[in-house]
């Protein structure tokens, strides 16, 4: 496997531009095809997804394009953090550790609050997904 991609990828490197260019338009007419199917399929494809990995693959493309809801946060939590703005001079791992010393100290109301702002978040997601799903 890596040693043909490998070598198609060498192959590809000295490939004249205009033989390039061939290819790249082909992959853009395949691209927008793959595309317009996603924005005309029945969302009852995801009933027939046998995999998990294809299933949660074709939720995220509906998403994107805005035929499926975007999934609530999983937790008050997680809510709480998707908020938060980093500083852009710390690394990733050291703002979520600002952030999860800040969530620390809200209040019990606080994250209660939160909490419950995902439980709503949660039902109206739900509710939506059964009503496309469901015609």
């Amino acid at each position: 496997g890596k040693d043909i991609m490998r070598s198609l990828g060498q192959t590809w490197k000295v490939l004249p531009a205009a033989k390039k260019a061939v290819y790249e338009r082909k992959a853009l007419v395949e691209a927008k095809t793959y595309d317009n199917f996603f924005k005309t399929a029945p969302l009852q494809l995801l009933f027939e997804a046998e995999d998990r990995k294809e299933k949660k693959y074709m939720m995220k493309r509906f998403e994107e394009l805005g035929r499926l809801p975007k999934r609530p946060p999983i937790s008050g939590y997680a809510l709480y953090i998707s908020r938060q703005k980093g500083n852009p001079r710390l690394s990733p791992p050291e703002n979520l550790k600002l952030f999860a010393q800040k969530y620390q100290k809200l209040s019990e109301i606080e994250k209660a609050g939160l909490t419950e702002e995902v439980r709503i978040m949660k039902e109206g997601y739900e509710n939506r997904m059964h009503q496309l799903l469901n015609p």
